[in-house]
């Protein structure tokens, strides 16, 4: 059984999936010809487009290869992230043209794995512009009958479920039917994480090193310090995997959740 993790920037599938993770594809990994100063890199410390793409890239290597991911099963496509689109990097394209562009890289994906089962998993929420194109590419995908032998999945993007949680004052059923908008049924499915799986996790999310200061800053934001009070974003990412397994009945652990798309 293969697994693909489809992940729209380089960092959210170890935050979101890092103790599942066994393959990924980044969907928003090109470079713009000219330079850009996003507000997100920006926040991150970087001059331009140039210096964060190259050093971004070698941070998910080097945080893949920490879950034991070797570099020939990393996938990095083209499509340029929401910032540069936003600063012009791009002419402004349709959302739709990029959804079905993305939809065939990922059908050509799987045709690769042609003859053996794959699970496919793509982010659930949709409060990211880059995320909710990964996430309908996907559907799409799947609702025109493509790979008979994938089985696909929806994952609780990080840190976005917890602007949804609310920091863990909500409930897991509010930010389940937030990812099951628009969607076919969900079967909920939970990935038990011992210890030195969580381990793991925190190492291969400590390599983004760039992006831990502006999304501790976020994290804070959104879980308004309610429930998840952390003093870094990895204690609050513990935190959180405790939390989820105490909420599907597990006595003690961790856990990550994903959705089986029916």
């Amino acid at each position: 059984m293969t697994s693909i993790i489809l992940s729209p920037h380089f960092d959210d599938a170890v935050l979101s999936l890092g103790g599942l993770v066994t393959a990924e594809a980044t969907l928003f990994a090109g470079t713009p010809p000219n330079p850009v100063r996003g507000v997100w890199d920006l926040c991150c410390g970087f001059r331009n487009s140039d210096q964060a793409m190259q050093l971004r890239t070698q941070e998910n290597e080097n945080s893949l290869l920490a879950c034991g991911i070797p570099s020939t099963d990393i996938r990095n496509y083209a499509y340029l992230d929401y910032q540069y689109r936003r600063a012009g990097a791009m002419p402004a394209g349709s959302p739709q043209n990029l959804e079905q562009m993305m939809q065939c890289d990922i059908g050509a994906l799987l045709e690769e794995c042609s003859g053996a089962p794959v699970k496919l998993f793509a982010p659930g929420l949709e409060l990211h512009p880059d995320h909710a194109l990964v996430k309908q590419a996907a559907l799409a995908l799947r609702n025109a009958g493509s790979g008979n032998d994938v089985d696909y999945f929806l994952y609780q993007d990080l840190p976005y479920s917890f602007a949804v949680l609310r920091g863990g004052k909500r409930s897991l059923e509010t930010l389940e039917a937030e990812i099951s908008q628009g969607t076919p049924p969900l079967q909920r499915e939970v990935v038990a994480l011992s210890p030195e799986h969580l381990y793991t996790k925190l190492e291969a999310v400590k390599h983004h090193a760039s992006q831990m200061r502006a999304l501790e800053i976020g994290t804070k934001l959104k879980t308004a310090k309610l429930s998840l009070l952390g003093k870094d974003l990895l204690e609050i990412l513990r935190q959180y995997a405790a939390m989820q397994a105490q909420s599907v009945g597990l006595p003690e652990g961790y856990c990550e959740i994903v959705y089986r798309v029916g």
